[in-house]
């Protein structure tokens, strides 16, 4: 009855499941009473319709489209939340190589914690967290808990909730003056901000702040042409955009596998977009920030094209080198996509 229904009757959220689960493996786990009251107490500040956007809109959705499969709009539900139930540390199977390398994860954590716990405390040593991923299994139990509060947290840095607590330049911050006002408060904008932020957290989560400003820049041109292609914009239309399967969005790039293919922040921001839209009214706010950003996309592209050019040509007058070694070498120069501040920090 616990599992699926209040002492009311009434059908629990997923995400009531899911603690009540994972309370249930921390007790399995051995872990102290103070310790399992101090996480529930976490998860429970945190409150219930922000949980549950969370869930739903962000790490549901990311997991997903990620792996190129197919939801409805509210489909975090009871039947999706084994999605969130992963590795057990208390039971025995050594047979399970690919949950291996998640608990000596979390051993290792754990290890750092039991020894340097006072340093930690007192700043003299950094502190280590578990390093999660939202497209990777879940360790049950405790570290799940902590899982939920890293992405509260990650998300409201993000700005979902409250200003951002980002290192934004003025393009990226009139974007998100964008998302926070009028897409915050326009119903035809919602599953454009949705998308966005979902995008960008998954973006974060694997790569930090890396060249954030341009990432934050073409997750918004992305987004705002699924709603500048059509008249009516419904969650159906953004699943089938997000990965491709129209052919309506021929062109289209399914960006939630880029990012999760991606090795460094320029496999996602290197990539070429389709950016033909629609003149349909009543987005104009929306229609001229697209066109702002693209007119700005488009010339960081030819001013890169530019610099790679000179760069060529001055290597090819310095070296004598012959005309295909230049092009070889140039081959292994970074792709376009960062800035140059961005790339000459990877460089």
């Amino acid at each position: 009855m616990f599992d699926s229904q209040n002492a009311r009757g009434k059908a629990l959220d997923p995400t009531d499941l899911l603690k009540a689960f994972h309370i249930r493996q921390m007790e399995q786990d051995g872990v102290t009473h103070a310790r399992e009251y101090e996480l529930v107490r976490q998860w429970e500040q945190i409150p219930p319709v922000g949980l549950h956007y969370l869930f739903n809109a962000f790490l549901y959705r990311a997991k997903q489209w990620s792996h190129g499969v197919s939801i409805r709009e509210y489909g975090f539900t009871a039947a999706q939340i084994p999605l969130f139930e992963g590795v057990s540390i208390s039971q025995e199977n050594p047979a399970n190589n690919w949950s291996k390398v998640y608990l000596l994860a979390r051993q290792c954590v754990n290890n750092y914690k039991r020894d340097n716990g006072v340093l930690e405390r007192s700043k003299v040593a950094s502190q280590l967290e578990y390093p999660f991923q939202i497209d990777q299994p879940v360790v049950n139990g405790e570290t799940f808990f902590e899982f939920t509060e890293h992405y509260y947290q990650l998300a409201r840095n993000l700005g979902l909730w409250g200003e951002p607590t980002l290192e934004l330049n003025e393009t990226s911050g009139e974007i998100f003056d964008f998302m926070q006002t009028k897409a915050s408060t326009n119903w035809r904008y919602r599953q454009v901000k949705d998308l966005f932020f979902c995008e960008l957290l998954y973006y974060v989560d694997r790569f930090g702040e890396q060249c954030l400003n341009e990432a934050i820049r073409l997750f918004f041109l992305y987004a705002a042409r699924l709603r500048l292609l059509l008249r009516s914009l419904g969650f159906a239309s953004v699943n089938s955009y997000a990965l491709a399967l129209s052919t309506r969005y021929d062109g289209n790039q399914r960006m939630f596998e880029i990012i999760r293919n991606a090795k460094a922040p320029e496999d996602v921001l290197g990539i070429s977009l389709d950016e033909r839209i629609e003149d349909i009214p009543r987005n104009e706010d929306l229609l001229q920030l697209y066109k702002k950003l693209r007119i700005l996309r488009m010339a960081q592209a030819a001013m890169e094209i530019e610099n790679m050019v000179r760069l060529f040509r001055v290597f090819r007058i310095v070296t004598n080198l012959p005309i295909d070694f230049v092009i070889l070498q140039s081959k292994e120069l970074p792709t376009a996509g960062c800035s140059s501040n961005c790339l000459s920090k990877n460089m």
